[in-house]
């Protein structure tokens, strides 16, 4: 393994510290095909001081000290709270109404009445969606 030059020590502002040579020395190592095991370095940066946290507001929740890993959640929309838009169910014909539900504006099936006037596409389009249940053909050739 590369004997790898320390990073800079920890609180040392970048500006003091030669992280360009130690950061080029790495990349070379890597380039050359030696293996760098990141345990074997000792005096690895912390980029972000644990102290530091992440805050969250509704609807995101978790967070906290940078001490462990930390997850973060986001809630689902409702009609009282801002989240995330829920999952459809995978119906195409729905939409996403103001209390947070899906709702399909095609819920409902139409009659359809009168004469098709011997016009045969009028036919086989009424007949295709009656067979989707859309509608009622209630028409007369």
């Amino acid at each position: 393994m590369a004997e790898i030059l320390p990073p800079p020590p920890i609180g040392e502002p970048f500006a003091s510290y030669q992280w360009d040579d130690w950061y080029r020395k790495v990349r070379q190592t890597i380039n050359d095909g030696q293996t760098i095991s990141w345990a074997a370095i000792t005096g690895k940066p912390s980029l972000v001081e644990t102290s530091r946290t992440i805050n969250t507001t509704a609807p995101l929740t978790g967070g906290g000290n940078l001490s462990s890993d930390r997850t973060l959640d986001i809630s689902v929309f409702t009609s009282s709270l801002k989240g995330a838009v829920p999952a459809s169910g995978g119906v195409g014909t729905e939409y996403l109404s103001a209390d947070g539900t899906f709702k399909n504006p095609l819920n409902r099936v139409v009659s359809v009445t009168g004469s098709r006037g011997g016009n045969a596409a009028l036919a086989s389009l009424l007949t295709a969606l009656a067979g989707l249940g859309l509608i009622t053909d209630g028409t007369t050739p």
